[in-house]
């Protein structure tokens, strides 16, 4: 079976593993998927995104041969669950951050913005540090933005990680 658009509609714990289980067996279905999420349609899109994120792990080769749609995609997308989806499939697969400019900046915004919840904020600070790891000349920069948003965590635990990711850009 093939997934199309009307497949990502329902959102239900049987449907969300069934959807997954598709994705997992056949490549068609990966790249219905991949092209949905890159896609500005809300909830699809973001629905979509949290579905590649669960099957990334066996496409991490076809994600890495066309990260630059994503990098290309990144400023269209407008919800904080899609673009954190994204987040942490970039931060899972090793791509060449000289590329990924659009994303760095998008990281550095969603860190500066009160209204996004504090689990994609971490996501970001993840994939910053990744990258300050590629790129050291990052570091000071990345460094002062989490000074900055330390303090304006919402919760403990994003403070805490916050704390220890910026001892790790400071090595």
């Amino acid at each position: 079976m093939y997934l199309v658009f009307e497949d990502f509609k329902i959102a239900s714990k049987a449907e969300n593993e069934r959807l997954v289980a598709e994705i997992l067996s056949n490549k068609k279905n990966f790249e219905t998927t991949f092209s949905l999420a890159l896609s500005t349609n809300y909830p699809i899109a973001w629905r979509a995104s949290w579905y590649l994120h669960k099957a990334m792990p066996k496409y991490k080769n076809e994600l890495l041969a066309d990260v630059d749609r994503i990098f290309k995609a990144f400023s269209n997308f407008t919800h904080h669950g899609q673009i954190g989806s994204f987040i942490r499939i970039l931060k899972s697969i090793d791509f060449d951050p000289e590329n990924a400019g659009t994303v760095i900046d998008c990281c550095l915004n969603l860190l500066r913005e009160e209204k996004i919840p504090d689990y994609v904020k971490f996501y970001s600070l993840e994939l910053l540090v990744k990258i300050a790891d590629e790129i050291p000349e990052f570091k000071n920069e990345f460094s002062a933005v989490i000074e900055e948003v330390i303090p304006t965590g919402k919760t403990y635990m994003i403070k805490i990680k916050a704390k220890k990711l910026l001892a790790e850009l400071r090595v």
